[in-house]
């Protein structure tokens, strides 16, 4: 693991390994680059995965002010130049797909390709700031079991309690503050009018039983996408990513492969 500096805000924390084309790995609210482990080993051969912790969690410096989700696109696109990478995949889950979204309306051409998971290109207002305030009023703790619902099915649940345990422990040692400002920054997420902007090919993927986004709103962002492809995963919910790694890998590299990435 290594830290790159961000002027304005302190140091950002990253994971990279392999060699081959750069995969750039933006995970959801709450959790770290170190999730992503479930992921990485099964995808294909041949890329240079990077994993980012975004402002605030994991190992990256907590923010002395409240952040963005402009700002948290400029911090990878910063990354890309730090590391001389001209153009990458950008492949985000939940907030990390809003935020991928974001860098590839700003800096088109350092973007080869984009992976979308569990996300939306416009978010609801009220809803996310509800989180807010949540968060403010109770606490990590306050919101955990509410996550638990939305994050997970009722099998995830009962078949994989050390997941989800796992989640929970991060979560809870998450910084209160962090968790509400990053729910703030998603209160203003709204880019669904400027998606036929974006010309990469692009992957869409949704869970057959996402709450937080079900897949009636991935396939309109497919619709509006130039070039995209969706991709459901069955008896997952809004984690497919840590649910059904093996599925999201698959998904993930025939993407990659399809369009000559590796």
């Amino acid at each position: 693991m290594g830290h790159i500096e961000i002027p304005g805000y302190g140091k950002m924390a990253y994971l990279r390994q392999g060699s081959g084309f750069p995969l750039v790995l933006l995970h959801p609210v709450g959790l770290d680059l170190t999730f992503w482990e479930y992921v990485i080993p099964l995808l294909p051969s041949g890329f240079e995965t990077h994993a980012l912790d975004f402002r605030g969690h994991g190992e990256s410096d907590p923010p002395a002010t409240p952040f963005t989700l402009d700002e948290l696109a400029s911090d990878v696109i910063r990354y890309l130049d730090e590391m001389n990478i001209g153009k990458a995949v950008l492949c985000g889950v939940s907030m990390g797909g809003m935020v991928a979204q974001k860098v590839a309306l700003a800096a088109s051409g350092r973007i080869g390709g984009l992976i979308l998971a569990n996300t939306r290109a416009r978010t609801e207002p009220r809803l996310m700031t509800e989180r807010a305030e949540a968060v403010k009023a109770g606490g990590m703790s306050g919101v955990l079991k509410d996550m638990h619902k939305r994050w997970f099915t009722d099998e995830t649940m009962a078949q994989n309690p050390m997941l989800v345990e796992r989640v929970s422990r991060r979560l809870l040692s998450d910084d209160p503050k962090t968790h509400e400002q990053a729910w703030r920054a998603m209160a203003e997420m709204d880019v669904q009018d400027r998606l036929g902007e974006i010309g990469c090919p692009c992957l869409v993927i949704s869970s057959e039983h996402d709450p937080s986004t079900p897949p009636a709103v991935a396939k309109e962002m497919t619709k509006l996408l130039k070039n995209a492809t969706y991709v459901e995963i069955p008896n997952a919910s809004h984690m497919a990513f840590l649910e059904k790694p093996r599925h999201f890998a698959e998904a993930v590299g025939e993407f990659l492969k399809r369009h000559d990435f590796a």
